[in-house]
């Protein structure tokens, strides 16, 4: 039978009935002779709710503390499904691990910890024993700095793909509260479809660009370590995209993402020194006219904030990625077309090898990515609704 590597994300571990249905399908999965190895993340919402608490306890709360706070999240998601499926067992059939009980070793970079190597061996022993091994996502430890680090927003997603890595497994399926990876957000755009199959390449200019299905870190290892991931639904266990190594396919549009609560800085060289001092590493760095303008997301503006004493803009920011989209290319153009069209004050286009980028006031990026979808529908240029997905 299979070793299979399971993650469920914050949406889908937020009540007792939902921890139940995965109960029932892991413990299905047990009695088929399976050994199992799941990864929880927190309950939705919560890690927000941690961090706005250290906030009201200091005005910048130390990161080493800050790492030790937010990994209670993933430990009471881990720990309370453990206790699930052992009543519904009617035996102790599951154990719980932290993240460095795991084996999950770091550098000392807390917030964006870097996974160093995994020791599995307590894992492997757990499953020697046939127990259903149930860790903790989005920690780790450092043996440098003797402390628990975390792995970044989405971390849980890299501690799946780090251990499936590390053990071997057949399978690396990542349960989320979509079925998968769709040409834009499915909340937003009703008419969005599901990719089916993903090259590792796309789904990390997808992730990278503000797709929040996955990890970008994730994708990243999963490329090096030659992991393949199944993104699927965590309410009908339905796989909906398959991220591996995929012969080119030329597409001229692969999605359209949407970042939303983003800042938009504008320092000079002596403020910018500091937040690069702090190991504060913004989404994007653009130097014009003697001024360095970044771009961050809310977690990182704090450290900004702080660094700076400077606020930011609210903005938002849409990405088209695909293929097709270079300077100069009709697609490219089209896009750029429809941004002048709407007569918004943008604050910044950008475009490269692969992308389209509009940087926007806060309240204009659904709009946008409502648009954009709309032309490429009408062009052809997104990738054909229906594709077979191969088998892990």
């Amino acid at each position: 039978m299979a070793l299979i590597v399971q993650k469920y994300g914050g949406k889908v571990v937020s009540t007792k009935e939902q921890l139940q249905r995965i109960a029932h399908r892991l413990i299905e999965l047990y009695n088929q002779g399976h050994k199992l190895v799941v990864v929880t993340s927190a309950p939705a919402d919560l890690t927000d709710q941690l961090i706005s608490t250290a906030q009201d306890w200091a005005k910048c709360p130390s990161r080493r503390e800050l790492d030790a706070l937010l990994a209670i999240g993933e430990r009471r998601s881990a720990t309370a499904l453990a206790i699930i499926i052992n009543d519904l067992a009617g035996k102790d059939i599951a154990l719980s691990f932290t993240g460095s009980q795991a084996g999950i070793i770091t550098d000392d970079n807390h917030g964006s910890a870097r996974i160093l190597e995994v020791r599995g061996e307590r894992i492997q022993k757990a499953l020697e024993h046939n127990k259903i091994v149930i860790v903790a996502g989005f920690q780790g430890y450092s043996p440098k700095s003797d402390s628990i680090t975390t792995l970044g927003r989405g971390g849980s997603d890299l501690t799946a793909v780090a251990l499936a890595a590390a053990l071997g497994a057949n399978r690396c399926e990542l349960y989320k509260d979509v079925e998968g990876i769709f040409t834009a957000d499915p909340h937003q755009i009703d008419d969005a479809w599901l990719l089916q199959v993903l090259d590792y390449d796309e789904a990390l200019a997808l992730s990278r660009a503000g797709m929040k299905v996955i990890q970008a870190n994730a994708v990243e290892m999963a490329k090096d370590k030659r992991v393949p991931i199944a993104i699927g639904s965590a309410e009908s266990g339905k796989i909906g995209t398959l991220i591996s190594r995929q012969e080119f396919s030329y597409v001229t549009v692969t999605a359209i993402t949407l970042q939303t609560q983003m800042k938009w800085f504008r320092l000079n060289e002596q403020t910018l020194d500091k937040v690069i001092k702090l190991n504060a590493f913004p989404k994007q760095i653009l130097f014009l006219n003697d001024s360095a303008w970044i771009l961050s997301s809310m977690d990182e503006s704090a450290i900004v904030r702080e660094a700076t004493h400077t606020e930011g803009e609210d903005c938002e920011v849409v990405t088209a990625i695909g293929s097709g989209l270079y300077p100069g290319a009709p697609a490219t153009r089209e896009l750029l077309i429809e941004i002048r069209n709407l007569a918004l004050d943008y604050r910044l286009i950008f475009t490269a090898i692969g992308l389209v980028q509009c940087i926007v006031p806060k309240g204009y990026g659904n709009r946008i990515v409502k648009i954009w979808h709309q032309v490429c529908v009408d062009n052809g240029w997104l990738p054909a609704k229906k594709k077979q997905v191969r088998a892990l």
